[in-house]
């Protein structure tokens, strides 16, 4: 205790501070502990609960693994507000029983410090949430934003408040209260209103992360007020009465202020004043709205959740997308983290490698994935390669593809062949057409002809382009293969569409590149108005990661910290299902047995189709789970059901869900099984 001195006089003087007239407010100690001496921290989140609600579970994984008190290990214990106030009201009805005496509150203090030094609360909302820190609490926010799956952006809380209790002169005190926190150089900061008006005519490129996601906490200036003040008129009091301290876009592309005041040296580059909107969600029938200003101060790069489940190279429409992969992986590794020197974890159904890329952003981990299919280790190596090109190499790649996506446009539009078309062909070049041709006859082969090894042995001879042309032409004969086979689809227009959606993200790629090599530093650079981090650093080092060609039943034994996987479910194969139930029979005593004395088995799957196509039991969640647990108590394991000590248990409760709302809804199930009893 005598090396938490200045924690206990700053405890000792908040508890005295919120005693008014022999009564304890716990308001005021709140926002004297959390918000005036501590720090608020808010998290815009790329998706909301309707699709998942994952993210909190991982915010919470994240701020446990990078927060930290100086001279003191913490545990932090998360409540809400009211959790928070409840409790502590009851603590100091018991202890002090109106007698407010200096020794008292000595004693007090020495009683519950190290519990409120622990106490960390987080405010939920849809989209977003707020993580309250006490004076004490340091949190490394560039490391929780960059490795993060699902958090779009972060930095300081200045105001979140239900839209029908607004007062103008609270939130224009808050914004000042903030700018006098945390004094700054004579520039000003800009402040940018996420208005649909603004914004949704120029961001459609965005499709991941638009739908119950950033789309949903824009504000409609022409719709919505504080109380009986309308926006409009809330940003031209605003920008009378912060004119000293902010400077408001035009209205318009927000893009073309970025450019505009690109460089003008008495404006913050690194960092914006951002004001969205939000609903409530402690009850069902809660549609509050909430307004939410924060200084944004870190926005997530991460280069690999541009593309989600849709990376270059690519074999499966079933993929897991990366922001699901890495928040399940970041929630995964909170029991193991820090824990050993070096951690293995090990994918057994690894695919194209999406929670192993995930897992490349920690340290001292060794890697380990397992596939069948030996387009695998193929997909790997390409996606290394085009991960690691520069902005130019992305920019000529943009270029052969849209070159390319014009011709199959105008073989669409124009039928009849003449002289605009022989034009076209010298335009593209014959050499170029070539190649399309080559790759489509690879495509068409490897999924239609049984010539996957053929096919590889050919690609692997020939330059990145080709093979990342050979996986866009997979995507449309897997994708769209029923609709082709009808009719209600061409073939030009199908690959006009994979190779627009390849090109839009390769685009903020090329521009996010140049800015990582132009950045000092490895993790971060100045972005528009924030600062962009990506946890990989200039060069993203694949080295780290062992992929066998080989079956899953011969995982070797005791060997894996975490063995973390989104299996065959057998869903979109024609294979017998008796087949698969025995796979599973087989698979789980596998699974287990190869992890390490305390290791971790983290299983997606799938718990609900949305198709009309039956989920077959042996792959249902609480099968699965049940499977689990007999096999265990058969083996006299001990097996913990994570499950994080969550607050409002009725909206984030376990199981951790991910839905893809026109296909299949997902559940995470993740044990730790603890053998040596």
């Amino acid at each position: 205790m005598n090396k938490l001195t200045k924690e206990r006089k700053l405890l000792k003087y908040a508890i005295k501070s919120s005693i008014k007239k022999k009564m304890f407010n716990s308001s005021f100690f709140f926002t004297y502990w959390f918000d005036v001496r501590g720090k608020s921290y808010y998290f815009l989140f790329k998706n909301n609960k309707n699709v998942t609600n994952i993210q909190f579970v991982e915010l919470i994984s994240l701020v446990k693994q990078f927060s930290s008190i100086k001279n003191y290990h913490l545990s932090p214990i998360f409540s809400s507000v009211e959790e928070f106030k409840e409790t502590l009201e009851k603590l100091i009805e018991t202890f002090f029983s109106n007698d407010f005496s200096d020794k008292k509150i000595t004693e007090f203090v020495d009683t519950y410090l190290i519990l409120l030094l622990n106490s960390l609360v987080i405010s939920p909302l849809q989209g977003s949430a707020t993580i309250h820190l006490n004076p004490f609490t340091d949190l490394n926010l560039s490391s929780v934003c960059s490795h993060s799956g699902y958090i779009h952006s972060c930095g300081n809380a200045i105001f979140i408040r239900n839209a029908e209790k607004i007062e103008y002169n609270d939130f224009l005190g808050s914004i000042r209260k903030h700018f006098t926190k945390f004094k700054r150089r004579k520039t000003l900061t800009p402040f940018i209103v996420y208005a649909h008006e603004d914004f949704s005519k120029f961001d459609r490129e965005e499709t991941n992360f638009l739908k119950n996601g950033l789309d949903d906490v824009k504000i409609y200036i022409s719709k919505y007020f504080f109380k009986e003040l309308s926006i409009d008129e809330i940003l031209i009091k605003l920008e009378k009465n912060l004119k000293a301290n902010c400077i408001f876009p035009s209205p318009g592309n927000y893009k073309s202020f970025t450019i505009e005041k690109k460089n003008d040296t008495n404006i913050e580059k690194n960092k914006a004043i951002w004001l969205v909107s939000d609903k409530g969600i402690l009850d069902s029938s809660d549609k509050s709205r909430y307004f939410c200003c924060y200084e944004q101060l870190f926005i997530n790069r991460n280069p690999f959740h541009l593309f989600d489940e849709n990376k270059p190279g690519w074999n499966n429409h079933i993929t897991i997308p990366h922001t699901l992969a890495g928040a399940i992986l970041n929630i995964s590794l909170s029991t193991l983290i820090n824990k050993k020197k070096t951690l293995s974890i090990c994918d057994p159904f690894a695919g194209s490698s999406t929670f192993l890329i995930e897992a490349l952003k920690y340290k001292n981990v060794k890697l380990f994935g397992f596939d069948l299919e030996k387009i695998g280790i193929h997909m790997l190596h390409d996606n290394e390669l085009f991960f690691n090109l520069s902005s130019i190499e992305y920019r000529l790649i943009i270029k052969r593809l849209n070159k390319i996506k014009n011709y199959y446009e105008f073989i669409g539009n124009n039928p009849k062949k003449g002289i605009k078309f022989d034009n076209l062909v010298k335009h593209v070049g014959k050499k170029e057409i070539i190649l399309l041709n080559k790759c489509l006859d690879f495509a068409y082969d490897y999924e239609f002809n049984e010539k996957k090894i053929i096919v590889l042995n050919k690609l692997k001879k020939m330059e990145l382009f080709s093979r990342i042309l050979f996986y866009t032409i997979l995507k449309v004969f897997i994708r769209h293969q029923k609709n082709l086979t009808r009719g209600s689809e061409k073939l030009n227009s199908s690959i006009v569409q994979e190779i627009q959606e390849l090109v839009n993200p390769i685009k903020k790629l090329a521009n996010i590149s140049e800015k990582i090599q132009n950045s000092k530093t490895e993790n971060q650079f100045i972005d528009s108005y924030t600062i962009g981090t990506n946890p990989f650093g200039k060069k993203i080092d694949f080295s780290t990661i062992k992929y066998i060609t080989q079956n899953a039943n011969k995982l070797q034994k005791n060997m894996y910290d975490l063995i973390i996987t989104d299996p065959p479910y057998g869903f979109n194969t024609k294979e017998d299902n008796k087949i698969f139930a025995i796979f599973y029979k087989n698979i789980i005593p596998v699974l287990i047995e190869s992890l390490a004395a305390k290791g971790v088995l983290t299983l997606c799957l799938p718990a609900k189709s949305f198709t009309g196509k039956i989920i077959p039991l042996y792959i249902n969640p609480g099968f699965i789970t049940n499977s689990i647990l007999l096999y265990c108590k058969t083996k006299n394991y001990k097996v913990i059901n994570y499950s994080e000590s969550l607050p409002f248990p009725s909206i984030l409760k376990f199981p951790y869900y991910w839905e893809s709302q026109k296909a299949i809804r997902r559940e995470v199930l993740i044990f730790q099984i603890i053998k040596s009893l």
